[in-house]
């Protein structure tokens, strides 16, 4: 490797499992692997229909590690900027901010996926049940 990295000034890295890139940075955060975690509600992107689909985290955190969103919240709010996290997360998600931030702090990532589906009029039950919702199909 080479290149910028050695350049940097200073580095964050995030990662599940030790990558070369790693041995640049100043600090590495370790996320949980996806069996280990929720994730937000994502488009289908790949079927012939449009729908949602999501993760429900198997088991707890073996380690130390955390979703990305967790740091990148937890991190915010330590410097005071949680507010400003939640605008953007919400322009990205297409969320009301102040929904997802409370729906977050009372129930971590699976806050956001229900905030989510909320938003798009999917009955999140059966989302998490399924793992995915089909919206409309090209036949409809």
């Amino acid at each position: 490797m080479g290149g910028g990295f050695e350049k940097l000034e200073f580095m964050v890295a995030v990662d599940i499992l030790p990558q070369d890139h790693l041995y640049y940075a100043n600090v590495v955060l370790p996320e949980s692997t996806y069996i280990e975690k929720d994730d937000p509600m994502f488009p289908i992107p790949y079927a012939p229909a449009f729908g949602f689909q999501t993760r429900v985290k198997a088991i707890e955190p073996l380690y130390d590690t955390k979703h990305v969103i967790d740091m990148m919240a937890e991190i915010t709010r330590a410097v005071g900027k949680e507010e400003v996290f939640f605008k953007y997360l919400g322009k990205m998600l297409d969320v009301e901010a102040e929904n997802l931030k409370n729906y977050y702090h009372s129930e971590g990532l699976a806050g956001i996926r229900r905030a989510q589906a909320e938003a798009k009029g999917i009955d999140y039950n059966e989302l998490i049940s399924k793992g995915s919702v089909i919206k409309v199909t090209r036949d409809n």
